[in-house]
């Protein structure tokens, strides 16, 4: 299913601390793969960094930029008052000035020498690799993200709604604009749905195009079939909207 989706990508990228983040069963495995077989580029801060000064700022201005970026994606979101907030976890970086990228790593290195599961830093550095990649021109950039409503709308308000988001369950629609037979695109959803636990498969929720109004449904199934029933595409934060 990801080879059918992202067919059309001139250069497929996840941030490293996405990478740092999956951590066990079928999708750590599967992503390891996609790695190794070069289907998917892992970009950590120092290769954030290097573009920004091969696009001809300054170690200085790539610096700044990139403090100005994550604290502007930090006020994006309210994060859970039970797990430690990014702008904490991230304080003496935002304070203080970096003159070179090497300060900025290091220091970078120092705070995430910690467990930072579930506190939203893998869905922060997405958001930061995009507002860099936007800066050094990248012109046209499709976000794949979590089914989490809350963590996939936290990254599209930090780009300040300018790019466009598919989450997994998402994504069939951009395989049936595509032209993908139902029956194919159905044998992914199988594949897809073998993978994951019942709890996870269990509800999916569907928004009315205002992106307001939401229903529940209860399987990636009867979403699926909606979809090619043309009676649900996609919101730009990814979300998926019901048609009347």
């Amino acid at each position: 299913m990801f080879e059918a989706v992202t067919s059309a990508a001139d250069l497929t990228v996840m941030h490293a601390f996405v990478d740092r983040e999956v951590i066990r069963g079928q999708s750590r495995e599967r992503l390891d793969w996609l790695i190794q077989q070069g289907k998917v580029q892992v970009i950590d801060d120092a290769d954030l960094l290097n573009r920004l000064v091969e696009a001809g700022d300054s170690e200085y201005v790539a610096c700044q930029f990139y403090r100005r970026v994550m604290a502007a994606c930090i006020e994006c979101v309210d994060y859970p008052s039970h797990l430690p907030s990014p702008k904490g976890i991230y304080r003496s970086l935002l304070i203080r000035e970096f003159e070179t990228r090497s300060e900025l790593l290091k220091e970078l290195r120092e705070i995430e020498n910690q467990d930072l599961i579930g506190c939203h830093i893998g869905e922060l550095k997405s958001a930061i690799l995009i507002r860099i990649f936007q800066r050094i021109g990248a012109d046209h950039i499709l976000l794949f993200t979590s089914n989490d409503h809350a963590a996939r709308d936290m990254v599209y308000r930090s780009t300040d709604d300018e790019i466009a988001c598919a989450s997994v369950i998402g994504s069939f629609v951009l395989l049936r604009d595509r032209g993908v037979p139902r029956v194919h695109a159905e044998e992914y959803l199988h594949q897809l749905v073998q993978g994951m636990d019942a709890r996870t498969n269990r509800v999916v929720y569907l928004f009315e195009e205002n992106g307001r109004q939401k229903h529940k449904m209860s399987t990636y199934q009867r979403v699926f079939d909606l979809i090619y029933e043309n009676q649900a595409s996609l919101l730009k934060n990814g979300s998926l909207f019901v048609r009347k």
